[in-house]
Parts: C-alpha cells; structure tokens; sequence
C-alpha cells in the first residue's frame, strides 16, 4: 500500500518531495505517491506493467473531491 500525497502544482509538488527527504531515509519515503490527480496515472504504471493487478493507496488526508480527481485521472467514474 503506497501513501498518496495529492499537490497542487508542480512546485508544491516539489516542495512536498523536499520536506520528505528532509523528514526521513530515502528507503522510507520512496514508495510515497506525490503528484496531482493528473499524474497518478503515470506514477503507478510501473507498478501495472511489472504485473500488479491493482495498487491500493493510504490517502489519509483525502477528501472527497480529492478522491474524485485521482478516480477521474484514473479513467474511474461512477456509474
């Protein structure tokens, strides 16, 4: 399960990346999920195309248009 982290811009994605080298070893934060809804797609097509039938997020601080975006990016409506 990777942690989610949803910015708003290429620069507080940035920083957000930043303050979590700075908090912790690269070992701990490297399969944080950064980026905007927009780019969760391609963050976790590595995932897919080594094999994983789906990836499961920790969004923790998620709300609900949040959780919308990313389900948007990721090609998921409901129905």
């Amino acid at each position: 399960m990777t942690p989610l982290i949803l910015t708003t811009s290429d620069q507080n994605t940035a920083e957000v990346r930043e303050m979590l080298t700075a908090a912790s070893p690269a070992e701990e934060t490297a399969g944080f999920t950064v980026g905007q809804p927009h780019e969760i797609p391609g963050l976790v097509s590595g995932h897919i195309e080594a094999g994983a039938d789906e990836v499961i997020f920790s969004f923790a601080f998620a709300d609900t248009a949040g959780i919308a975006a990313v389900g948007e990016a990721l090609g998921l409506s409901r129905k």
